[in-house]
């Protein structure tokens, strides 16, 4: 991965992710029979492409790193299948 652009984009990843505009309604809350998809690092990977938020070319593996990382910032949290699984029950 190109160091520049880890460092570029550590240094403040929540920036660099669209946020929500003020004005658009709360998202409904899902009952427990329709739980939303959570993305996985191919659709991360998707969005950046999308967004050229890089020039950097980027593997599924870069963006597992780079998820990883903010995770242990406490920036994300890894929702896992067993997890989705224990809330149902």
């Amino acid at each position: 991965m190109n160091n520049n652009f880890g460092s570029e984009f550590m240094s403040n990843p929540s920036q660099s992710f669209p946020k929500r505009r003020s004005h658009q309604p709360q998202p409904a809350l899902y009952p427990i029979s329709s739980l939303p998809e959570y993305p996985n690092a191919r659709v991360v990977l998707q969005f950046l492409k999308q967004s050229r938020i890089t020039e950097t070319p980027l593997s599924v593996e870069h963006v597992e790193s780079l998820l990883n990382v903010l995770v242990l910032d406490g920036e994300i949290e890894r929702v896992s299948h067993s997890s989705i699984a224990a809330y149902l029950c």
